[in-house]
């Protein structure tokens, strides 16, 4: 019956004006931030990053040297990174990659912990706030739980509680005081023995 209640209670007071009221409260704060999409080609020494750059300079397809030369994971993908913010990468990799201009790869080899990197930038733009549809899931949780804990908090401060103590049984009192005696009487017995 609680579930029941609870779950109907949820449904009455949990309507899509309030989800979209807290949506627009959540996308208020959003700050949009720059993303790049880059390709990369990951290499042990500086020398295989220079001579990737010349085959670059050459002419070469950058796409197709990284599946040929990357040692990195994506590198069967073409060196495809997908879309990242700054922070999400190492800060040699993602000053020197932002730094690019769209349709442009590095003209030295980029040294960070994990090798030499030859970088190109595909394309930038900035993020967005997450749709409504996005967020109705997340949003519908917060928004019950918030919901539930006022109603709790309502029906606590509503309600009446009386404390009953159970009455003194005195048979049962002497009873066990009775059998406490008996316990006594045997363990002195048992050290006259």
């Amino acid at each position: 019956m609680q579930e029941f209640y609870i779950t109907r209670k949820i449904d009455e007071l949990v309507t899509d004006e309030l989800l979209k009221e807290e949506y627009n409260k959540a996308v208020a704060d959003f700050t949009p931030e720059e993303q790049l999409h880059a390709r990369h080609i990951l290499l042990k020494t500086e020398q295989e990053a220079k001579d990737v750059i010349k085959l670059l300079d050459d002419g070469g397809n950058f796409e197709e040297l990284a599946k040929e030369y990357s040692t990195g994971p994506s590198g069967p993908n073409g060196g495809d990174l997908g879309y990242f913010t700054k922070q999400s990468m190492v800060p040699e990799f993602a000053d020197a990659a932002f730094a690019l201009n769209t349709g442009e790869y590095s003209k030295t080899p980029v040294k960070t912990q994990f090798g030499y990197h030859v970088i190109k930038s595909e394309d930038k733009r900035n993020t967005e706030a997450p749709t409504f549809e996005e967020k109705e899931a997340e949003l519908r949780g917060k928004v019950s739980s918030s919901v539930i804990d006022t109603l709790l908090e309502e029906l606590k401060a509503d309600a009446s509680i009386i404390l009953m103590t159970p009455a003194k049984d005195e048979k049962a009192e002497e009873a066990a005081k009775e059998d406490g005696e008996k316990e006594d009487d045997k363990s002195e017995e048992k050290k006259t023995d």
